[in-house]
């Protein structure tokens, strides 16, 4: 059965494993048109780094629940990116690093080159979105001359059910929620960048245990 293509954003663009997709409050510019996949990828790109809820929005084919899905998403991502900069500024790059392993920072969305190892496969007004190394892929679709995500195919065939998307869209909100609880504490008294990242992640295990089982949930 296929997993969640809510991986697949996450490993080319945003990682849950990884706070640090940009936050800057809004864009002057307006982005390109679509006319392109790549373009329509760029743009939610755009979005995210500007931390620009209603045009990452726009960037996706979806209506009703699929739509609050995609906006829990993208508030647990903002959610996430000011966590990180708080984290740093109160704590220092070395001391954030050295709490959360210590493995190299990685973040795809300030890259320019992101899309470098994406390939593209266009059949009519459809199209399929590959990351190299990567055993998911994302659908888009052209539609009125601009091309969006298919917001349904990042859902497995379970997730793609109304109690699915619901579920998935109360996960997003419970982790944006644990997330916000957790940045009160970064820089006050007693707290250092390790025990804010423990509690941290005692917290949104506990959140992703309440989520265990069910359908379309990242990774299953």
């Amino acid at each position: 059965m296929k997993t969640t293509c809510i991986k697949f954003l996450l490993a080319i663009l945003c990682p849950l494993a990884l706070f640090g997709c940009g936050d800057k409050g809004g864009s002057s510019a307006a982005p390109r048109k679509a006319d392109t996949p790549m373009q329509a990828l760029e743009n939610m790109r755009q979005a995210f780094l500007d931390g620009d809820k209603e045009a990452f929005a726009q960037c996706f084919d979806a209506t009703g629940q699929q739509a609050e899905m995609v906006d829990a998403f993208c508030d647990f991502s903002i959610a996430a990116s000011r966590f990180d900069q708080a984290m740093r500024k109160a704590y220092g790059e070395d001391a954030v690093t050295q709490a959360m392993g210590g493995g190299a920072r990685n973040v795809p969305f300030e890259d320019d080159n992101w899309l470098k190892d994406v390939t593209i496969q266009v059949e009519g007004d459809t199209a399929t979105a590959v990351k190299a190394g990567q055993g998911e892929d994302l659908r888009l679709v052209k539609r009125d001359g601009r091309w969006k995500i298919d917001a349904a195919s990042m859902l497995s065939d379970k997730g793609a059910t109304d109690q699915g998307v619901e579920q998935l869209t109360t996960m997003f909100q419970t982790m944006t929620r644990v997330v916000t609880d957790v940045s009160q504490k970064v820089g006050q008294s007693g707290y250092t960048a390790e025990k804010i990242n423990q509690e941290l992640r005692q917290a949104m295990m506990s959140a992703m245990m309440q989520a265990a089982g069910t359908p379309g949930m990242p990774g299953r």
